[in-house]
């Protein structure tokens, strides 16, 4: 008796501590990628209004941050997702915690309306209770539920499933309106929600096909203001297509097979890892074969029917675990419905056929949770070694001039939780919230840029190994560069009389040692190079390099290239080299070489190929001459 009166507050305290359970090492996750930038964004609004008691800076930021995705700038219309942010901000400021807990809070809050929902549409409370289950435990939630910047399809499908809560209720005044609003909040939390007047049409067309027919009306009239809500988000992002960038995928630019094999895949996680063709043809028929089998059964229908109804909007993106959040109350309806009751209690097996759906719902149930807690400590191993990596640059550099340029190789590494700082936007974000200084700058990159605007603020990081070590040694070296007018000849010369003058055997160079005063070394194959030190010559300064050297070889003439990178170039390229014969007679001749530079970028580096044979080499100098 106590748990047919209590039942709800009962289960809404169940689902609160199996959430909690599963997802307390996300109480752990510090912020995480575009968290960074969510929260950094948030964070320089308010210092910059509050700082001078600015509010119409602040309204101008706020409608900003709602038409425009910090993260992207792309064009979005995400109001009350904004609203969530910028309270989330004033509450806990730069504390993860708290921005994570309001995450789990609003994932309660959604499994329970799930629940009300299944009650509403099934009236058979064991079932209802199973769909708020299953929905809590599905891996697929770990993403949004774990990353602060996803959070807006767990607010999207928490009003999505509010609306039609609402909707189903007895059609009072305050019931409408509220429904009205949750479609609005739905629409205004992700674009996701756009589809929500789909699932409403789609009720009405299987709970109440009959009452269509008699009063066509009146369910136009019921209709109506969700769809002109939709259309209305849909046209002001139309009106406001000057703020932010384009969508950055044309319609159709993802293969549907792609996309329904992902979000299948997605919808079984872990029981599946990867899947083939064949298994997501398989598991669609299953799908589709229960609909038949169970289209008595209204709530069956309708939450198999949510699943691509759900789904439209996300064709526009890459398939991702968050974008399945709304689709999948569909799924848990429909699966509580039948693994709760197989059979009707009539039929004969029922009772037989109910303790398998039971046995069934306890193995996803199980092997959902244990997908999720590994899910979990994946985010924590991606944020502990996010959090590792920072602390490691801060005791590299306590502080950090103003206006400091950092350019960071190699942190597009993999970790369990996914990639290490995927854009140069989220780096600097969390190094300029590190160091409590927004006008640093953070390129990340493949190899480290070779000229220099700001030597004395230009820091160079190398993360490899899980270690993030400064490379000090670069900026040195980019500092010291050489230009043409360093000398009164105008000029750059290596002498080789007794170093090698900063130049480096790159490959097949081996025995590289000074003698005679010359450079001395035997190439050990066809593609032997060495490369310069950093210079910095501009195309229309050089007139041509002389390079002085002995060779001796098996063959009384062999061909030598230079190579030449500008700054514009990440690498040498056989676009930028001259190719000039060497007389292999061990006599010291004297090369001439034409650089036919293009282009404004300037030379920072030389590639010396001395041969494309083994041989004997004695370089003795090598001139850049400047016009």
């Amino acid at each position: 008796m106590f748990f047919q009166q209590h039942w709800r507050i009962l289960v809404f305290a169940a689902l609160a501590l199996i959430v909690l359970v599963l997802y307390a090492p996300n109480l752990s996750v510090g912020f995480v990628n575009d968290d960074f930038i969510e929260v950094g964004a948030r964070s320089y609004d308010a210092q910059d209004s509050l700082a001078n008691t600015d509010l119409n800076l602040w309204f101008e930021r706020f409608a900003e941050r709602s038409l425009i995705d910090p993260v992207t700038d792309r064009q979005i219309f995400r109001p009350w997702r904004q609203v969530i942010f910028a309270a989330d901000y004033f509450m806990w400021g730069l504390e993860p915690f708290g921005y994570h807990l309001t995450n789990v809070v609003l994932y309660i809050l959604l499994c329970w309306v799930v629940v009300l929902l299944a009650w509403q549409l099934m009236r058979r409370r064991r079932a209802a209770v199973l769909a708020g289950v299953l929905f809590a435990a599905q891996m697929v939630h770990a993403s949004p539920v774990i990353s602060i910047s996803s959070r807006g399809h767990i607010l999207a499908a928490l009003f999505v499933a509010l609306c039609l809560l609402f909707y189903i209720f007895p059609r009072t005044r305050l019931n409408v309106v509220t429904s009205w609003l949750m479609c609005a909040l739905a629409i205004g939390s992700k674009e996701t929600a756009l589809s929500t007047p789909a699932l409403l049409l789609a009720y009405e067309m299987i709970y109440r096909r009959d009452e269509i027919k008699q009063q066509p009306r009146a369910f136009v009239l019921r209709q109506l203001p969700f769809w002109l809500l939709a259309l209305g988000a849909v046209g002001i992002r139309f009106l406001t297509t000057g703020y932010g960038e384009p969508e950055p995928f044309a319609l159709g630019e993802w293969d549907w097979l792609y996309q329904i094999q992902d979000y299948t895949l997605f919808a079984v996680r872990p029981f599946l890892l990867d899947i083939e063709v064949w298994q997501t043809a398989l598991l669609l028929g299953a799908l589709v074969f229960l609909g038949v089998l169970y289209r008595t059964r209204r709530e069956v229908v309708l939450g198999l029917l949510w699943i691509p109804l759900a789904m439209p909007v996300t064709i526009l993106f890459p398939p991702a675990e968050r974008y399945f959040a709304t689709a999948s109350i569909g799924l848990a309806l429909a699966c509580a419905s039948i693994l709760a009751q197989p059979f009707d209690a009539q039929r004969r097996y029922a009772n037989i056929a109910r303790a398998v759906g039971w046995i069934l719902a306890a193995i996803l149930i199980v092997g959902f949770a244990w997908g999720t807690l590994n899910r979990n400590d994946d985010y924590l191993d991606l944020s502990n070694v996010e959090q590792r990596t920072l602390r490691q640059l801060k005791q590299a550099e306590p502080t950090l001039p103003h206006v400091a340029q950092l350019t960071f190789v190699g942190l597009r590494a993999p970790a369990r939780g996914g990639t290490l700082f995927i854009t140069s936007r989220q780096l600097e974000y969390a190094v300029q919230l590190l160091y409590q200084d927004r006008s640093l700058h953070v390129a990340l990159a493949d190899e480290f840029p070779t000229t220099l605007d700001t030597p004395a603020k230009t820091f160079f990081f190398e993360y490899s190994n899980h270690q993030l070590n400064e490379r000090a040694d670069l900026v040195t070296a980019l500092r010291e560069r050489r230009r043409c007018g360093d000398t009164r000849q105008n000029m750059i010369r290596w002498n080789f009389n007794a170093d090698a003058e900063g130049w480096q055997a790159w490959h097949q160079i081996a025995g590289l040692e000074n003698r005679d005063r010359a450079l001395a070394f035997q190439t050990t194959g066809n593609d032997p190079f060495m490369g310069s030190p950093y210079i910095e010559v501009r195309p229309q300064e050089i007139k041509n390099v002389e390079i002085q050297m002995r060779a001796r070889a098996r063959i009384s003439t062999f061909h030598a290239e230079l190579f030449w990178q500008t700054a514009d170039q990440l690498d040498f390229s056989n676009d930028a080299r001259a190719t000039f014969p060497v007389t292999a007679d061990n006599a010291s001749h004297k090369y001439v070489v034409t650089v036919d530079a293009r282009g404004s970028a300037p030379i920072v580096r030389l590639r010396f190929d001395p041969s494309d044979t083994p041989a004997e080499i004695q370089l003795e100098r090598i001139t850049v001459y400047c016009k």
